[in-house]
């Protein structure tokens, strides 16, 4: 509280010397430009060993006519800040390593100069004739020299569509102790939120469905149309191997973690244990749908099963595993009849006991903010609780 208490001193203080000078000045006031022009700063993020704090400044580009925010860095020990991300387009959604070895974050870059191995064109190399070798007879064919099967288009075409386009928006990795920053994932799809396991080895994102043969067949026969309320792509989860990607810094692919196109993935949170992940989910991405948010628990070292744990009639997000990861919290709106007006709940269940039968009814969760005159929300469980 001491320290506390000195910091706001000084920033009283220092406010009232600036405010005393101000006033000495002549009185300005700030154009359109300068003030479309003032930097500012947003997302702080503390490295979870706390050596770091990592934050975006806005700019404004007035060639692109566009606020542009990079990544920085505040050295906590010395006290100094440097710029670690650059580029044309912004970073985006940023988080830490649990190792604070890497801090991940999205943004839209040029591809990676440097694809996977197994992706390069190997360059065939003229055969040398040699010295006095008689040209053979190119009408003589032996047994052993049958020209290989020609592939049919269909199976070209199933080829080229393992290596589909990237969208613009991915997840890159960077070092807080300098070099350059290294794209993690090439995916079809816009990256939306994302995670790191707590084993630092993977990281959770969520994207929409890649576009189906159908959907493409449509687009080139009838051009781009979309049936209101119909025609959207429900977000999926995901997983990206870090600890693979990390061998050579290369792109590596992701893995669809949840297929059914029923659903929409909204939130989501890793086990202590890193195997499972909890996400809550819509039958689709309008806000109507919203009024029904179920609570979901993917089991990553059972073949990605898929369990709904949390189903009140009301909706119920964002959910948090307790730090021995036996609890689930998560806010939910606790059936109440006129929810959209009243103060929302913060819940918990047992993983266990939700697993083996799901909770439908208000009296299947335990409601921790009853008399908590606020609309509570879940930021972290930590050892002293919530």
């Amino acid at each position: 509280m001491r320290k506390v208490h000195i910091s706001l001193c000084v920033l009283a203080l220092l406010s009232g010397v600036a405010g005393t000078l101000g006033a000495q000045q002549a009185k300005h006031t700030p154009t359109l430009t300068e003030s479309l022009s003032l930097k500012a700063i947003n997302g702080e993020q503390i490295s979870p060993d706390g050596k770091y704090i990592a934050y975006r400044v806005r700019e404004t580009d007035w060639k692109e006519n566009a606020y542009v925010r990079q990544v920085w860095l505040l050295n906590v020990a010395t006290g100094e800040s440097f710029q670690l991300t650059r580029g044309k387009k912004s970073a985006a959604a940023m988080e830490w390593s649990p190792d604070s070895r890497w801090l991940a974050f999205v943004t839209e870059r040029e591809p990676a100069a440097i694809l996977p191995e197994e992706k390069k064109p190997e360059e065939k190399k003229p055969e040398e004739k040699k010295e006095g070798a008689k040209e053979e007879d190119k009408s003589a064919v032996k047994p052993d020299d049958k020209k290989p099967e020609e592939k049919k288009p269909d199976e070209k075409k199933k080829e080229d569509d393992s290596s589909e386009k990237p969208a613009a928006q991915q997840i890159w990795l960077i070092s807080p102790l300098g070099g350059e920053a290294w794209q993690l994932t090439r995916h079809p799809a816009d990256i939306g939120g994302f995670r790191w396991s707590k084993d630092s080895k993977q990281i959770a994102f969520t994207a929409s469905a890649v576009e189906s043969k159908a959907e493409k067949d449509r687009k080139e026969k009838f051009s781009d149309y979309e049936v209101f309320e119909e025609d959207y792509r429900q977000n999926q989860l995901w997983t990206v191997e870090v600890a693979a990607a990390e061998k050579n810094s290369l792109p590596v692919k992701a893995t669809q973690i949840t297929k059914d196109a029923k659903l929409n993935v909204d939130g989501f949170n890793w086990s202590p244990d890193s195997h499972l992940i909890a996400f809550s989910a819509s039958k689709s991405p309008s806000l109507p749908a919203s009024i029904d948010t179920d609570i979901y628990i993917v089991d990553l070292t059972h073949d990605n099963q898929v369990h709904l744990v949390v189903a009140l009639p009301s909706p119920d997000n964002n959910p948090v595993f307790s730090p021995d990861g036996k609890q689930l919290a998560f806010n939910t709106a606790l059936d109440q009849p006129y929810f959209f007006y009243a103060n929302g709940q913060i819940a918990v269940v047992d993983v266990d006991q939700v697993l083996a039968t799901p909770a439908k009814t208000p009296a299947d969760v335990r409601d921790l903010t009853a008399k908590f005159d606020e609309d509570p929300y879940i930021n972290d469980w930590g050892p002293e609780g919530i």
